[in-house]
């Protein structure tokens, strides 16, 4: 699927645009995230790193690197735009941040943008009754688990 969506952070001061191939779209149960974002599981989009260009001022946002992942910020507001693993060929943005408002009230995600799958199930804080697939770690690993953690035999 080809990917086309504006986004901004939480006060509009970063705003960017995604465009390109999607290469997930998924619930991530993995500890970086549910610490990062103070949630689990988090919901996110992976794209091409080239695929995410700022629509205004990038003085306004601002990068946090580790050996492991780079988090790009709002200076302003604080609001994550979006997460690089350093080790992964893809940038991921959160679809709470993009303009899929209807009115004044609202933010249904369209069904192109519902995630299809849990990675880094094996941390995940509960089980999750849901019919996606649920990858141990990452779908190119193959190891698919049932909702209760058990590894699903193929």
């Amino acid at each position: 699927m080809n990917f086309d969506q504006t986004g901004m952070c939480g006060c509009g001061a970063v705003t960017f645009k995604v465009t390109g191939p999607l290469i997930m779209n998924a619930f991530c149960h993995c500890k970086v995230c549910s610490r990062a974002y103070a949630v689990s599981p988090v919901h996110l989009v992976a794209v091409p790193t080239d695929a995410i260009t700022f629509t205004n001022d990038s003085e306004k946002n601002s990068e946090i690197r580790t050996d492991k992942i780079v988090f790009c910020h709002c200076k302003r507001c604080g609001v994550n735009v979006y997460q690089h693993p350093l080790s992964k060929p893809f940038t991921v943005v959160l679809p709470t941040n993009f303009r899929i408002e209807q009115g004044d009230v609202g933010q249904m995600l369209p069904e192109e943008l519902k995630p299809t799958m849990h990675i880094n199930y094996e941390n995940r804080q509960w089980d999750h009754a849901d019919d996606l697939p649920k990858f141990k770690t990452f779908p190119s690993a193959g190891v698919v688990m049932n909702n209760d953690g058990s590894v699903k035999e193929t």
